[in-house]
Order: structure tokens, then C-alpha cells, then sequence
């Protein structure tokens, strides 16, 4: 219960400072000056909400160093946005939803830094017609570790997943229901990805 109220909070001190520059071109009477900094800290907001909403999705690059480039963008722009909320008026208010905002992008951060530092790159295997397929092991030494399988369709440099599996070592794994629909699939990329670690070209 603690743990879903601490979500919710973050969630709302995010939502409040990317909302904070319209909310202070619609309310507040600003100068020139601040109004430009209002609308590029919009452009700000924008930016990070289209990259978690595309994200949200499943849609994503096809070079999963050009994945690692969006997300680093998207946390330097919502790092700029936190900064903005604590610099804004008032005073107390700023000062509260930067506070909120500034800890989840912390929260977030750590993860992508410790995500970076100790997970593997994916192994792409293509399964013809558009269809590609990846899976990436991850895990902590205290933690949990398993593989995560994702189908994709790729159109041109664009990638869109059309199913996800986590296999746990350590937690129940949850039935998919579409598990079914992609069974040979998923058959074609296990195999293909075996061969992949058999022929010694993945590092992970």
C-alpha cells in the first residue's frame, strides 16, 4: 500500500512539473523573456511525454544504441523540467513539486545507470517478413534474474512489439493468453538465439 502511494506521489509531482510552463503561459502574466522559457520548457515537456508515450506503446528504434540515446534525452530533458519547477513561482509550491519531481527522476536515473552498468545488450534475431525478435537477460545478484523475450514488427528503422514474456528464475511466471498466437514464432527465436550464444557472437 506504501509502496503504490509513494508511486502515485512521484507520478503526480512528475505529471505537475511537466504540466508547470503551460499551466504558467495559460495563468500567470509573464514577460517576454519568460514567456520564451515557458514555451522551450514546453517543447521540454512535450518531448519527454512523446518518448514515454511512444515507449508506452511499444514502439522503439531499431538500434538499440539509438533507444539508450532517446532515454538519455528524454531524463536530460525532465532533469532541465525538475530545475524549472524549483526555480518557479511560488516559491513554496515550486519548491515542493521540484522536490517530488527531482526524487523520481533520481529514482529513475539509478535505474537506467544500474540497468546500463549490469544488463546485457539484447540479441536481435531476424524471423522474416518484417518480424524480428530479442532477448535480453537481466538480473542482480540480490534480485531477481531471468530473460525477457519481446516480438517485434519493424517497419524501416521503427520497431513495433507486438508481445512480451519475462521468464523469472526466481518469481512464478505469469501465463500470456497470446502466447499461443506467437508459439512458432517464439520457437523460431529461441532456436535462432541459441545459435547465436552457440556460435560465441553475443558477449552476454
Amino acid at each position: 500500500m506504501l509502496f503504490k502511494a509513494l508511486l502515485a506521489l512521484f507520478a503526480v509531482g512528475i505529471l505537475a512539473a511537466l504540466l508547470l510552463p503551460l499551466v504558467r503561459l495559460r495563468a500567470a502574466k509573464l514577460d517576454a523573456a519568460n514567456a520564451v522559457t515557458a514555451r522551450r520548457h514546453l517543447c521540454l515537456s512535450g518531448l519527454v511525454v512523446a518518448i514515454a508515450a511512444a515507449a508506452a506503446s511499444g514502439f522503439s528504434f531499431a538500434g538499440h544504441a539509438a533507444n539508450v540515446m532517446a532515454i538519455a534525452l528524454a531524463l536530460i530533458a525532465a532533469g532541465v523540467q525538475v530545475l524549472y519547477s524549483i526555480d518557479s513561482r511560488p516559491r513554496i509550491l515550486g519548491a515542493v513539486i521540484g522536490l517530488v519531481a527531482g526524487v523520481a527522476w533520481l529514482l529513475a536515473l539509478l535505474f537506467c545507470a544500474m540497468s546500463l552498468a549490469f544488463g546485457n545488450s539484447p540479441v536481435t534475431v531476424a524471423l522474416g517478413d518484417g518480424l524480428y525478435c530479442s532477448e535480453t537477460v537481466y538480473g542482480f545478484v540480490t534480485g531477481d534474474s531471468g530473460e525477457e523475450t519481446d516480438l517485434y514488427q519493424r517497419y524501416l528503422v521503427i520497431d513495433h512489439k507486438v508481445y512480451h514474456q519475462v521468464h523469472s528464475d526466481i518469481y512464478p511466471n505469469e501465463p500470456q493468453p497470446e502466447r499461443a498466437k506467437f508459439a512458432t514464432a517464439l520457437a523460431r527465436c529461441q532456436a535462432g538465439v541459441n545459435l547465436v550464444y552457440a556460435a560465441g557472437a553475443h558477449p552476454g
